[in-house]
């Protein structure tokens, strides 16, 4: 009877771990979309010196796992210290103590999915970034040639440069 009362209890407690997995989902969906926001104008120079739109995937899918890693490295020792309390608590049931080294693994295997999984929609929004837009500001002229390609096109974007009342940034790039 004892066994059934606490084996329903571990049930609850692996339930209530299953929806704190899905709001750590949440946030760190939230946090890797703000981040993306916040960030749009160093993307942005990043793509126009060139950083390909697998790169900014990459790095935000990076930020992501190592974030849910750094979630992972504190939960999970966080939960064994207070698995330990509640042992110590039930000592006068003869309750043994034992860490389950095996189901932490898969946790963690769990958070490096989670973190992945969060990252898709925020990478590819950050990939979809045009660079010119992303950099651009209020008050300064953006324009972006290509070395080679129309003479015209180049000599239209440092007229424009120059005629702008304000600052301007033309960048230039050559097809490798």
């Amino acid at each position: 009877n004892q066994i059934a009362a606490l084996s329903s209890i571990l049930n609850i407690l692996y339930v209530l771990l299953a929806l704190s997995i899905v709001v750590s989902l949440f946030g760190i969906v939230n946090t890797l979309v703000l981040t993306v926001f916040e960030r749009t104008r160093e993307i942005g120079m990043l793509r126009a010196i060139g950083m390909t739109r697998r790169q900014i995937r990459r790095m935000i899918r990076h930020e992501s796992v190592i974030t849910a890693l750094i979630g992972a490295a504190l939960g999970l020792p966080l939960g064994i210290f207070l698995a330990a309390l509640v042992n110590r608590a039930l000592a006068e049931y003869d309750i043994r103590f034992a860490i389950p080294w095996v189901q932490l693994l898969v946790l963690t295997i769990v958070a490096i999915v989670i973190g992945i999984l969060a990252a898709i929609m925020p990478a590819r929004r950050a990939a979809k970034l045009d660079p010119l837009q992303a950099i651009a500001y209020g008050s300064v002229y953006v324009a972006r040639v290509a070395m080679g390609a129309d003479p015209q096109q180049t000599l239209s974007a440092f007229r424009e440069a120059e005629a702008y009342d304000g600052p301007s940034l033309v960048l230039a790039y050559s097809q490798c």
